[in-house]
């Protein structure tokens, strides 16, 4: 059994990590999320691949303004 985190050095960590960053970025480079053609729908194919759902109401609205904030290409990470 693997305990949750419960320092949030080691949450900081790990979402901050080179590691972690190059998951994400591969998780979106996978063709069946890379060749949807409306932002809706690459949400609803990486709720689908990542929580086995589609997202809810209030999901879809988060991520619709998440995605409004960053137009354009997401940062290239810092080494």
């Amino acid at each position: 059994m693997r305990y949750q985190t419960t320092t949030p050095q080691q949450a900081l960590f790990l979402m901050n990590s080179p590691f972690l960053a190059d998951r994400a970025r591969d998780f979106l480079q996978r063709p069946d999320i890379a060749t949807a053609a409306k932002p809706e729908e690459k949400v609803a194919r990486m709720y689908a691949l990542a929580f086995q759902r589609p997202p809810s109401a209030a999901e879809r609205s988060l991520a619709r303004s998440f995605v409004a904030q960053f137009p354009g290409a997401p940062p290239e990470p810092v080494p």
